[in-house]
Parts: structure tokens; C-alpha cells; sequence
């Protein structure tokens, strides 16, 4: 059996790797912040508009729009289009941009891209992104707009993306909406827990009512016999 004080030094030599690799985490950890600030501090200011209905309706289609440019203002940024219900908001860029939007569960839209994900960004014109939508649930769910720029590291080798924008947008479904949908998904449900019942409860109606009707038609006949024997018998 291993004696007392091997036991202690196997617990000190695990607690001594911990700790060395807890150090190696926050060492890497300071080195990427410190990589991502001297990134950031390649890019230039940019302003970024975007347009994401907040309601849907499940089944239909719908258009979500951004646009990006390094100009400061907003001739450039909205050329071509008009203001209208856009959201704006100074950004850092550089001059390969991407922008993406996400379903996080991939479950609730169909999302269809218009426009080529990763574009050139100047400031003498603006860049456009488009997205088709189909929501396919119903219900408050999120779509998120997420935007990276490309910039070489520090050594000037590779490039790297690195986040610049994102944005938790809120989508609702109107309470009619829902309900269709519902009676669309689970109809077949539905008719055995209200239609068949309503059917077994309307049946019971009509044979009561045959019923009653068959026993009025038998005491009228009777009362009717009745009264021809007595007329027979005068």
C-alpha cells in the first residue's frame, strides 16, 4: 500500500498542476485581450443601420436589411434607401466586413441569405445585406445580428475575425397567428378531444329527440284509438 507521505506528494503535485494551468488560462486569456485591443485599435469608426421586423407571421415572408459604411453620415449610410424604421449605430469596422444573421435554435425561421456574406466596406458608398425570412414557429423568439471584421495579427500573417456588433432582436407572433398555427399542427388531436365529442353529443340529442317524438306519435295514436271506440260504442 503507498505509504503516507506519497500520498501527500501526489495531492501536492495535482494541486501544483492546477494551479499552473489556472496561470496558463489567465495568461492566455490577458494575451487575447491584449491581442484584440491592438486589433481594435486598426479599425476605424463606421456607422451600421439595420432593419428586422420585430412581428411576424408564421408562414409569410419578410425582409431584413443592413447596411455598413465608414462615412459619418447618413447620406452615405441610407443612399438608395429611405430611413424609414432603421435602427443606426456608430460601429468600429475595417475593410472586410461580415454579417451574418442567426437563428440560435435553428429551429424557429427559415432564413435565406440575399447578398454575400463577407463584402468590402469604404467610406464612399454604403454595403448592403439582405435576408429573406420565414418564421416556422410561433411564439416571442430572438434572431441575432452579429457582425466581425477581418484584420491580420500582430505578425501581419493571418487574418482573424473579430466581433465588432451583435444584436438580440425580439421577434412576436400575433395570438391569432398562434392559433392557427395550432389548430394547423395539432387538428388531428383536436378532432378527437372536441369534434368526436361534439359529434357523440349531437347524436345523443337527435336519438333522444327521435325518441320523444316516437313516443308523442304512439300516445297520440292511442288517445286517438281511444276516442274511436268510444264514438263506436254510442
Amino acid at each position: 500500500m503507498p505509504s503516507i507521505e506519497f500520498e501527500k506528494y501526489r495531492e501536492s503535485e495535482e494541486l501544483r498542476k492546477l494551479h499552473e494551468e489556472r496561470l496558463e488560462k489567465q495568461r492566455k486569456i490577458q494575451e487575447d485581450e491584449l491581442e484584440k485591443s491592438h486589433l481594435l485599435d486598426k479599425l476605424v469608426k463606421g456607422r451600421i443601420a439595420y432593419e428586422v421586423p420585430d412581428t411576424m407571421n408564421v408562414g409569410k415572408n419578410y425582409n431584413a436589411t443592413v447596411i455598413i459604411t465608414k462615412a459619418m453620415n447618413d447620406s452615405i449610410l441610407f443612399e438608395n434607401f429611405h430611413q424609414g424604421n432603421f435602427q443606426k449605430e456608430e460601429i468600429r469596422v475595417s475593410t472586410r466586413v461580415k454579417v451574418v444573421l442567426i437563428d440560435p435554435t435553428e429551429n424557429n425561421f427559415d432564413i435565406t441569405s440575399l447578398s454575400t456574406v463577407e463584402q468590402l466596406v469604404d467610406d464612399s458608398t454604403n454595403t448592403v445585406w439582405k435576408w429573406n425570412i420565414i418564421p416556422k414557429q410561433g411564439g416571442d423568439n430572438v434572431l441575432v445580428l452579429r457582425v466581425t471584421v477581418k484584420v491580420l495579427d500582430q505578425l501581419g500573417e493571418n487574418y482573424k475575425d473579430i466581433k465588432v456588433f451583435e444584436k438580440t432582436i425580439k421577434v412576436h407572433t400575433p395570438i391569432l397567428t398562434r392559433l392557427k398555427q395550432f389548430i394547423g399542427n395539432y387538428w388531428q388531436w383536436l378532432s378527437t378531444v372536441i369534434v368526436i365529442p361534439l359529434d357523440i353529443w349531437g347524436y345523443k340529442i337527435l336519438s333522444n329527440r327521435r325518441k320523444k317524438n316516437a313516443e308523442l306519435k304512439q300516445e297520440q295514436e292511442r288517445k286517438h284509438k281511444e276516442f274511436n271506440k268510444l264514438i263506436t260504442q254510442k
